[in-house]
């Protein structure tokens, strides 16, 4: 049987919204573009979720990436928000609510609460043909 590889989608499911992320390598360079992020293990686990202002600030040297890598994570998801400071915080609430990853600590309690089956699935197809830098 053929090993299956890393996507470079991950979409999370919120209700009828569904949000795609994009497989980012850990070690090239960010952009200083506000969005959110998750660190993925393989298979379909989310071990951490978080958003920043600037991927190029936040994303190198990241705390909760070693404890995210020593659970298995090795793939960083990222997507551009384009919204509002407060409007990006409360997705990350939302989506640490439904899906409460290993590493995230903040949020996860009050989403557990009204936590229904939220959709998780990588994408096996590639939706567009290049994302050559990392978040633009």
């Amino acid at each position: 049987m053929p090993r299956r590889r890393p996507t470079l989608f991950l979409h999370l499911g919120l209700g009828p919204a569904t949000y795609e992320f994009r497989r980012c390598l850990p070690g090239l360079r960010w952009n200083a573009v506000a969005g959110l992020y998750a660190f993925a293990a393989w298979p379909a686990r989310v071990l951490y979720i978080g958003e920043t202002t600037s991927f190029a600030l936040r994303l190198p040297g990241h705390e909760i990436w070693p404890e995210a890598r020593r659970l298995g994570a090795r793939h960083i998801y990222a997507m551009p928000f384009s919204g509002t400071a407060s409007e990006r915080r409360a997705l990350e609430r939302a989506l640490i609510g439904a899906y409460a990853p290993a590493c995230n600590t903040q949020h996860r309690a009050a989403g557990l609460a009204e936590r229904e089956e939220p959709g998780l699935w990588f994408d096996p197809f590639d939706s567009f043909d290049a994302f050559v830098r990392q978040v633009r």
